[in-house]
């Protein structure tokens, strides 16, 4: 899937120069740069060697990995956007972050499209107030305080251990800070795939594919709507790619 979003995002100048991947474990980190060697590839290991699945213990361990890891940048003073690389980018969304870029603590993507409120962790700029980094602070904690209870790492907890409820609630209602949530029309949930409405009235940006389970279904889903950019044997970007996205995005 990363291979397919680098495809994707290749078309929009300098995104790529701005993109730092953060891998695991040493195949990840080997087959980026193996693959491209002009990435910013990192190689930050993990640890765990059992497969995750949504709603399980292990699956909300990475979570948390991932919400230290960004923490750690934020203490730093260094601003984030978090994207998932699963996602479609019509167009180059940067512009929009460079125009307001002190505008707000947090640039967020509603988690679901008629309802105002939570937000997805799947493409969140974090601005790196002070703001920003206390609410990350008490993510972190809550977070690590929340799956240390949970001693089955396969255990399937549901929602417990979700970052994005959790930052959420944070956010939004303990310790509200300034929030600006991205247009919903342009930044969209992968309730799109299914939603006739959205795809005849909504024109995206980014379109992510959320709301199905599971990295096959994921890619089946993008491979039946042409949102997959790379060949089959997974060394080649599909050609002509930019011209196929900039020729949908108006």
């Amino acid at each position: 899937m990363t291979k397919s979003w680098i495809c994707n995002v290749d078309c929009f100048d300098d995104v790529l120069e701005q993109t730092v991947f953060i891998t695991t474990d040493q195949a990840a980190y080997d087959g980026l740069l193996g693959w491209r060697p002009h990435l910013n590839v990192l190689l930050i290991e993990f640890g765990t060697k059992n497969s995750m699945s949504y709603g399980h213990v292990n699956y909300y361990q990475f979570g948390l990995f991932r919400v230290q890891t960004i923490g750690m940048l934020l203490t730093r003073n260094i601003s984030v956007l978090i994207t998932e690389s699963d996602a479609v980018w019509f167009g180059n969304p940067l512009q929009l972050f460079r125009r307001q870029i002190n505008s707000s603590d947090m640039y967020v993507n509603v988690a679901n499209y008629a309802i105002r409120g939570r937000f997805c962790a799947c493409f969140l700029f974090l601005n790196a107030t002070r703001s920003t980094q206390r609410v990350w602070n008490t993510l972190s904690m809550r977070l690590s305080k929340r799956l240390s209870t949970f001693e089955d790492e396969q255990q399937n907890i549901g929602t417990k251990g979700s970052e994005q409820v959790l930052l959420s609630n944070i956010a939004i209602r303990e310790d509200p800070i300034r929030l600006n949530y991205l247009p919903k029309d342009r930044f969209v949930s992968g309730q799109w795939y299914h939603k006739v409405e959205m795809q005849r009235n909504l024109t995206p940006v980014v379109l992510q594919n959320n709301y199905v389970i599971g990295n096959e279904n994921k890619i089946r889903r993008a491979q039946k709507w042409g949102h997959w950019f790379l060949s089959s044997d997974t060394v080649q970007c599909i050609a002509n790619t930019c011209e196929n996205l900039t020729s949908k995005w108006h």
